[in-house]
C-alpha cells in the first residue's frame, strides 16, 4: 500500500486589505512598512499579519488606511527597497552584483575594479575558506565594467526618483556648491527636507558647468534640472 502523497501548500497572494495591518505587496508577498519583514506563504493570513503588527510594530496599530497609503508613498530612501524587486532565489547573483556596484560607487573606485579586483579577491577567499563550490558560484556574479556602470546608473535613477517623489509633497531647501575636477567646473546640489519627523540631507545631482560658476549659472542649472524632472513626470 503506497503512502499518501503530501499536499503542497496553496500559495497565498497579497490582498489589498492587508494594508490595514501595515503591509504592502512586494512580488505578491506582504512586506511590513515598519520593519521591512517579508512574510512567508504560511504567514500570509490576516491573523498572522495582525499578530506581527501587534508584537513587532505596535506603534502602527489602530492607524487608518490613509496613514498606511501615505506611508507607502513616502517610504524612506533605501537601497534595499530597490533590491527587493530582484530578491528571489534565481536572482542572488544579480543582487550581489548590485551590492558590489554600490560599494564601488561609495569609494569612488573605477567600475573596472569589479571584474579586475573584487571578483578575484572573492574567489580566492572562497577557495581558501569555503571551498571550490562556493568559489564557482561567486565566479558567476556579473561584475564587468559595463555591468557595474549599468547597475550604478539604475540604482542612482531609482534613488533620484524616490527623492523627487518626496520633494513634490514637502517643503525643502537647497545647497549649491561648485568645485573643479581636472580643470572642469562641477556643480554639486544637495537637498534638505523633513521626512517622517527626521531631517534628511541627500545629494540631488552633480553637473558639469560649461561656462562660468557665478550665481546666475548655478540658478539656471538648478531651474533646468527641476523643469526637466517635472516635465518628465508628466509625459
Amino acid at each position: 500500500m503506497s503512502e499518501p502523497t503530501a499536499k503542497k501548500a496553496k500559495p497565498r497572494n497579497y490582498r489589498e486589505d492587508f494594508i490595514m495591518f501595515c503591509f504592502v505587496s512586494v512580488d505578491s508577498k506582504p512586506m511590513c512598512l515598519e520593519c521591512d519583514a517579508i512574510m512567508t506563504n504560511h504567514s500570509t493570513k490576516k491573523v498572522k499579519l495582525e499578530q506581527h503588527q501587534k508584537l513587532r510594530c505596535p506603534s502602527s496599530v489602530g492607524k487608518g488606511r490613509k496613514y498606511f497609503e501615505n506611508k507607502k508613498e513616502i517610504q524612506p530612501i533605501k537601497l534595499p527597497d530597490f533590491l527587493k524587486k530582484i530578491n528571489t532565489e534565481k536572482a542572488k547573483t544579480p543582487k550581489s552584483s548590485y551590492l558590489v556596484s554600490e560599494i564601488i560607487a561609495k569609494v569612488a573606485a573605477p567600475q573596472i575594479y569589479g571584474e579586475k579586483r573584487v571578483k578575484p579577491a572573492m574567489i580566492d577567499c572562497a577557495n581558501e575558506v569555503l571551498g571550490k563550490g562556493v568559489a564557482s558560484t561567486l565566479s558567476t556574479i556579473p561584475l564587468s565594467n559595463n555591468t557595474v556602470t549599468r547597475r550604478q546608473d539604475e540604482t542612482s535613477n531609482f534613488v533620484e526618483e524616490k527623492i523627487m517623489e518626496i520633494l513634490q509633497k514637502t517643503k525643502f531647501s537647497l545647497q549649491a556648491d561648485d568645485s573643479t575636477i581636472h580643470n572642469q567646473a562641477i556643480l554639486l546640489v544637495y537637498v534638505r527636507f523633513i521626512h517622517e519627523d527626521d531631517i534628511r540631507e541627500e545629494m540631488l545631482f552633480i553637473k558639469s558647468l560649461s561656462e562660468t560658476t557665478n550665481a546666475e549659472d548655478k540658478f539656471n542649472e538648478i531651474m533646468q534640472y527641476f523643469n526637466d524632472k517635472i516635465f518628465h513626470s508628466l509625459i
